[in-house]
């Protein structure tokens, strides 16, 4: 998380599968809150849950220069789908998200629904795997 906080040249960071749960996906998005210059942030596969989920989320709401997150493969459920809804509604930089394989579950797929509706900048919003249909 530190790196992000006092790097202002890094542009793009992947993490992947590198074991930070919800500790660890909380530094990052304190230091994601200070940063200006990343632009791409992947951490898939990283187990960081819903409180992880959550930590990124309040971040998004305030970063200007990310323009693509990975958040697929960790163990995101329901209650982050609300977060991301606010994320994507009130996000202005964000033209990437990708959250595939995590339980978001049929409520969370309607949250996130009534977020797209007012965003104006997403151009791909992956959501395969999440359990958002009602589908069997």
């Amino acid at each position: 998380g530190k790196l992000l906080s006092v790097n202002n040249v890094l542009e793009e960071v992947t993490l992947c599968d590198n074991n930070i749960r919800a500790e660890g996906a909380s530094a990052i998005a304190f230091s994601l809150k200070k940063n200006s210059t990343l632009k791409v942030l992947n951490l898939k596969l990283n187990r960081i849950g819903d409180e992880g989920g959550r930590n990124i989320c309040q971040a998004l709401m305030r970063t200007k220069t990310l323009r693509s997150i990975d958040l697929s493969s960790n163990a995101l459920g329901e209650h982050v789908a609300a977060n991301l809804a606010e994320v994507l509604s009130h996000n202005q930089s964000l033209e990437h998200i990708i959250i595939s394989c995590n339980k978001l579950g049929v409520a969370g797929g309607r949250v996130l629904q009534e977020g797209l509706e007012n965003n104006k900048v997403l151009k791909e919003f992956d959501l395969r795997l999440t359990e958002i249909s009602q589908q069997k």
